[in-house]
């Protein structure tokens, strides 16, 4: 849990943006902090970050005693300053001898004259960098820059951030300026702001160079990839922002005002004032638990209703799909059997969005749900192939591990080919991943022999080698070829490997990618090579076996395993991928004359048509023991109420298998919504009262 604590207002800068240097009343004193911090101690242990907000926290009466009491008591405490008292060393020693773990220092420019300008004070920017070289020159102390993107900074955005990243920091934030702090959902303010960005063109530039850095690897960046996009639209339309009321940009925590007053979330009212009670107390009341159950309404887990883009390591990077990656995209019905079957994995899941980004999530949630299928389907006899970059593979294994099982694991295929670009920053990029798991032990699998190998050791007919024990041998290959070695009784031991000449092929596969020219090439921008899918084909099947693609694009699988002589099954969300297969298995040297093309959409004929009905409802009331199938309460049969599973207007159909009786405020909340977020409505309430635990992340 992350607590905030404000504790002051004042500030010894006088920032164009805001009137915190001016004298207010009402603030909390050290010992309603101390006392405050001992209570969450003994509530939550060491499991919560404190962030000392401001103000300028510095210039509050009994900040060094907080620090002591924070390193103390093993709490993770940081700190923000805008770096003005960092200029004496006296300052910074103190700072250093009480045990003080985290600092970060406002910096709003590379420009000394720019950033001292908007902080009010001429030499708050030499003042800052001078305390941050001190601080890292005389202490192990995690130093951090945050910064705010604004007018003055917008047109050196990226000049700016290369200048940051230059220097040796440990952590960088960036956050947008916002001017609705006293009304969050007021939609029109930002209009007339004089520090409102008008540069978007360089402010944009800024912000590609960052994502790419953060793509890169860059681990100091603390924002995300997705944080960074949703910057970009905010700055062109803060209104899809702001209308959300929910937290800003993600970040969710517990925030204590300098005055005592407790939110969960700056867009709603407090909770209560520690100076009247505790944190935990507030977490539980009434009006703390009704705001969580709103909240849950603007982004509950699993149903963010934002638009992401492709991450790299999807097949769609660099396509038309740029609109998939939306969890309006992500099946709802199957979250639900995600969770029941998985639910270790969809905390990994949820994970991924602070590790990575919300766009990797919804890309993992995506997969998952469709792997879940493939797997189910998929026979005892067969494997499984999943094409990623380095991106996601990391991600995606795991994943998989989870569903197959880590001992069904066989290989993680490295794709090598040859790529040139201008990258200075690293090595080339020239490599994909193909992660290879099985059904079952019963899986086929069919040697694909080496041909380097083979022309390694069978061309010369012997190799010969040491072993630890000292001793020499011949290993051979070819008698014949071999023959002067063999009577020359130089070896202590000589092996012969006449009949086992099919060295099987390494995890590492050197096939080119397609070139411009290449008769292949479709003008499909993922299109794979008939070379790899030839390989993975004949070794995990047999002539007259199915082999299905999901995602098959412009339709090599399919090619390939027509060539091959196996059945296929090809499916995209795109519709050019339809006539892409037809175009291909028309003109691939006439193999393929004779086939039909059909259009219509098959229809299901294993399900009756059933309208709701009396005799229906006794059937589910008998079906589900008298209780309603959400929150599970006991009713008698004239309080529950026939429900579709997935709503009619979802694509759920009139059929038994689609109904469920739910109990009327069950009903009332799903309304025509899918089962999933009712499912979540209850399951984040619980959460959140029984483990208190903080959503959203």
């Amino acid at each position: 849990m992350q607590i905030a604590i404000g504790v002051t207002d004042r500030c010894n800068a006088k920032c164009l943006m805001c009137n915190c240097w001016q004298e207010k009343n009402d603030y909390l004193t050290s010992a309603d902090i101390l006392r405050t911090l001992t209570e969450l101690k003994e509530w939550l242990g060491s499991s919560f970050f404190f962030q000392i907000a401001g103000g300028e926290p510095l210039i509050f009466d009994g900040i060094y005693d907080i620090f002591r009491f924070c390193a103390k008591n093993d709490i993770v405490c940081k700190i923000s300053t805008n770096g003005l008292n960092l200029n004496s060393e006296a300052v910074c020693k103190k700072i250093i001898d009480s045990g003080l773990r985290f600092l970060s220092v406002s910096i709003d420019s590379h420009k000394p004259e720019v950033h001292d300008e908007y902080r009010g004070i001429k030499g708050t920017f030499e003042k800052g960098m001078k305390g941050l070289a001190y601080l890292r020159k005389h202490s192990s102390m995690v130093l951090g820059i945050s910064s705010i993107i604004m007018k003055p900074n917008a047109p050196h955005l990226k000049e700016f951030a290369e200048f940051l990243l230059s220097l040796d920091v440990d952590r960088f934030l960036f956050q947008p300026i916002r001017d609705y702090y006293e009304n969050p959902t007021d939609v029109s303010k930002w209009k007339d702001y004089k520090y409102w960005p008008t540069d978007l063109d360089n402010l944009s530039r800024g912000i590609d160079y960052l994502i790419e850095r953060k793509q890169a690897g860059e681990a100091r960046l603390l924002n995300s990839v997705s944080d960074f996009e949703l910057m970009r639209s905010y700055f062109t339309d803060p209104t899809c922002i702001i209308n959300t009321r929910s937290c800003y940009l993600g970040y969710d925590t517990i925030s204590v005002k300098p005055n005592g007053d407790v939110f969960l979330c700056d867009a709603y009212s407090p909770i209560g004032n520690i100076k009247h009670g505790s944190i935990q107390t507030f977490w539980s009341n009434a009006q703390a638990t009704s705001l969580m159950e709103e909240m849950v309404g603007c982004d509950p887990p699993f149903n963010s209703k934002r638009t992401y883009s492709a991450p790299i390591g999807s097949k769609a990077a660099g396509t038309s799909f740029k609109d998939m990656w939306t969890w309006d995209d992500i099946n709802e019905a199957y979250l639900d059997k995600m969770v029941d079957l998985f639910p270790a994995l969809v905390h990994f899941i949820q994970s991924i969005g602070t590790l990575h980004s919300k766009a990797m999530m919804a890309y993992i949630t995506y997969m998952t749900q469709r792997i879940i299928e493939m797997h189910r389907i998929l026979k005892d006899t067969g494997s499984f192939y999943l094409h990623c970059d380095p991106t996601a593979s990391h991600y995606l294994k795991l994943m998989l591990d989870e569903i197959f099982g880590k001992n069904n694991f066989r290989n993680e295929i490295v794709w090598c080919y040859r790529k040139w670009t201008n990258i200075t920053s690293g090595f080339q990029k020239n490599h994909d991943v193909i992660l290879y798991y099985v059904k079952s032990e019963l899986h086929t699998f069919n040697n694909q022999p080496d041909p380097n190998a083979i022309k390694k050791h069978y061309e010369k007919g012997y190799h010969t080698n040491t072993i630890k024990t000292g001793e020499s041998q011949l290993i051979v290959y070819d008698k014949a070829k071999a023959k002067e070695q063999i009577n020359s009784k130089k070896y202590d031991k000589i092996i012969y490997r006449e009949a086992k000449t099919n060295v099987n092929m390494p995890d590492w596969w050197g096939i080119s990618i397609l070139n411009s020219q290449s008769k292949e090439r479709t003008g499909y921008p993922t299109q794979k090579p008939l070379a790899l899918l030839h390989r993975i084909i004949k070794a995990s099947s047999k002539p007259g076996d199915v082999v299905f693609d999901p995602f098959c694009g412009c339709a090599t699988t399919c090619v390939a395993a027509q060539q091959l002589g196996r059945k296929w099954i090809g499916i995209d969300i795109e519709k050019q991928a339809s006539k892409i297969l037809v175009e291909r298995l028309s003109d691939d040297a006439g193999l393929f004359k004779d086939f039909v093309h059909r259009t219509d959409i098959p229809q299901r004929t294993d399900l009756v048509i059933e309208p709701p009905s009396q005799s229906i409802k006794e059937k589910l009331f008998i079906a589900q023991r008298n209780c309603c199938n959400a929150c599970g309460v006991e009713f008698e049969i004239r309080n529950l109420e026939i429900d579709h599973i997935i709503p009619k207007a979802k694509g759920g159909g009139d059929y038994f298998e689609n109904y469920q009786l739910l109990c009327g405020s069950c009903n009332r909340i799903k309304g025509d919504r899918p089962m999933e977020y009712l499912r979540i409505k209850i399951r984040t309430r619980e959460t959140l009262l029984k483990e208190k635990l903080t959503f959203g992340k």
